[in-house]
């Protein structure tokens, strides 16, 4: 029985192509020979980068679905290939694909200044309507990666903005400052500035914009 390719890389048959590159570069920086000395990790290596190679590859992917490793190499021991003119051969450099998603041949190279990976992940937050402030929106695993750590999750954090006249109080909106022009009994517009929360009932004296007073009618009330 041929090679899981699936198997290798810990992804299900149906992985997007997204997830499979994930999930190569999470074992290459566990595996690559710079980081990890341990029995096996070597080939394991070279194991992920062939699987990689080959489910990363429309056209490689789908001959292995249908008739596995044998019938993608054109071996008679499994199933007839479905292209006569099409067999197989991992080129055997697993660190040609490593350079291929880190820009360089080895991880610490990648993450301390040499050959950086723009290969950047985008996350989109869709703001629902009514979030509060402090409302927490995770990530799971979509941090940086290092040669020694496993992702973190990335979490973005609600914060209202300042507005110069409404504030947020819960799900209540106080307007905290205003300027209301206010026509007189003579034809002007007085522009009157409230600087504190506006409370229902509120009242706001204007001084000398009243009516003459009597006694004195170069003197106006409020």
């Amino acid at each position: 029985m041929g090679k899981d390719y699936y198997r290798v890389l810990g992804v299900a048959s149906c992985a997007s192509e997204e997830d499979i590159k994930k999930a190569y570069r999470r074992q290459a920086l566990k595996l690559h020979p710079d980081k990890n000395r341990s029995p096996g990790a070597e080939e394991a290596f070279k194991e992920i980068a062939e699987a990689y190679d080959v489910l990363s590859d429309a056209k490689k992917r789908g001959i292995y679905d249908l008739y596995g490793e044998e019938g993608l190499k054109g071996s008679s021991g499994g199933g007839e290939s479905s292209d006569a003119d099409f067999s197989y051969s991992f080129h055997g450099d697993p660190h040609a694909i490593f350079s291929e998603l880190f820009g360089g041949r080895s991880p610490f190279e990648h993450f301390f200044g040499k050959g950086m990976d723009n290969d950047l992940d985008i996350l989109t937050v869709e703001v629902k309507r009514g979030w509060k402030e402090g409302t927490k929106i995770t990530f799971p695993k979509e941090g940086d990666e290092t040669p020694t750590n496993i992702p973190a999750d990335v979490v973005f954090v609600i914060k209202d903005k300042p507005h110069p006249v409404f504030r947020r109080e819960g799900s209540d909106i106080a307007l905290c400052g205003c300027t209301v022009n206010v026509p007189t009994l003579d034809s002007r517009t007085v522009a009157v500035t409230l600087q504190d929360v506006v409370q229902p009932g509120m009242k706001k004296r204007v001084p000398g914009e009243g009516l003459p007073l009597s006694k004195s009618p170069e003197t106006r009330g409020d």
